[in-house]
């Protein structure tokens, strides 16, 4: 998977992740310090905090998939080509995000055992219930960032990718928010296929 894509654009990515680790780190626990300084009693729930950071991710990766995207349409390589790349950004998106999440969120819960920061409980089903959230989520984040470039390359536009990307994942964010797993996963199993038909239809396209 790795070996589709350049050593410099691995850096490149491996880069953003760090930096993007670093900024959740930073954020998480701003929000934990402001939300016991303010008394806000909805952001003192550790299931509240980490659905914001998942919120933060979705945003965060799809701009990073879309740039990462972006970079590889700019080589001169046949669609072909191009589309096995693009599955690889996308995978690498969902790991790098499950990764992202389970490093801040698990280092976070570590420091709150130690020295708690908010008066609330974890509970190993909340944690469960987390991360197959994040799964889910990172699904479709690594689908809207193919279905995204796939529908912006003709443009060759960084700008229009990243629009077209975000409007997408923020609509379906919206639509989905508070609904049960099993529904959300069937949303990210529809934009899987989606993602492999204009793959298809793509490819198809410069054959002919």
């Amino acid at each position: 998977m790795l070996n589709l894509i350049t050593k410099e654009q691995q850096k490149y990515y491996f880069k953003l992740f760090k930096i993007s680790v670093i900024g959740l780190f930073i954020l998480i626990y701003f929000m934990a310090v402001v939300s016991r300084v303010e008394n806000n009693p909805d952001m003192q729930v550790y299931k509240n905090i980490f659905k914001f950071i998942c919120g933060v991710e979705v945003l965060l990766f799809t701009a990073l998939s879309s740039m990462m995207h972006f970079k590889v349409s700019k080589e001169g390589i046949s669609r072909k080509e191009l589309s096995l790349r693009f599955l690889s950004i996308g995978i690498l998106t969902a790991i790098f995000m499950i990764l992202g999440y389970i490093i801040v969120t698990g280092i976070f819960l570590i420091t709150e055992s130690i020295k708690p920061i908010l008066n609330d409980s974890i509970s190993f089903s909340m944690i469960i219930f987390g991360i197959e959230e994040i799964i889910i989520t990172s699904i479709i984040v690594a689908s809207v960032g193919i279905i995204g470039i796939w529908l912006a390359i003709e443009k060759k536009s960084l700008a229009s990718n990243m629009t077209i990307s975000m409007v997408i994942i923020i609509l379906l964010e919206t639509l989905i928010n508070g609904l049960s797993l099993n529904i959300q996963l069937n949303v990210s199993i529809i934009l899987v296929m989606l993602a492999m038909i204009l793959t298809f239809i793509k490819r198809r396209k410069q054959a002919i």
